[in-house]
């Protein structure tokens, strides 16, 4: 019997639980970033340094003044992190789906490490990942033409 990605008891077993360790880490530190953040006008800074603002993280806008998909998307989750639904959507409308994706990876990262075995096949995971991704650039575009 062949092994396949989505079969952890094969030679993808290691892989598999480092890959799926490291998506629970990152996810965990976004989330508590966005709680750690504050928003002020266009940027974000640190919620303990009310003075001192984070630099411009999208190389797309800073070199050349024009968004990226992704624009908004640290502001996004950080409104949310605040109970601010509105600006959360003002900033990037697709945020509130990539906050729930992210914050969705938790239970999923752990019960696949526990239990040695994805909740989640590889095959529903990618095309979450790229529905994501094109709603991310439908929106860019949406923002581009108004």
């Amino acid at each position: 019997m062949c092994a396949t990605q989505d079969d952890a008891s094969g030679p993808y077993a290691a892989g598999l639980r480092s890959l799926d360790l490291t998506i629970l880490i990152l996810s965990l530190l976004v989330l508590i970033a966005a709680f750690l953040l504050d928003v002020e006008e266009t940027r974000v800074r640190l919620a303990v340094w009310p003075g001192w603002l984070l630099p411009e993280s999208c190389l797309s806008r800073s070199l050349a003044g024009i968004d990226c998909p992704g624009c908004g998307l640290t502001r996004s989750f950080v409104y949310l992190a605040e109970g601010d639904v509105s600006g959360s959507l003002a900033s990037n409308r697709v945020g509130w789906l990539l906050a729930l994706a992210t914050l969705s990876q938790v239970p999923i990262r752990l019960w696949s490490l526990w239990k040695t075995q994805p909740l989640v096949s590889h095959r529903l995971q990618t095309a979450l990942g790229a529905t994501l991704i094109a709603l991310l650039i439908v929106n860019w575009l949406w923002n581009m033409m108004g």
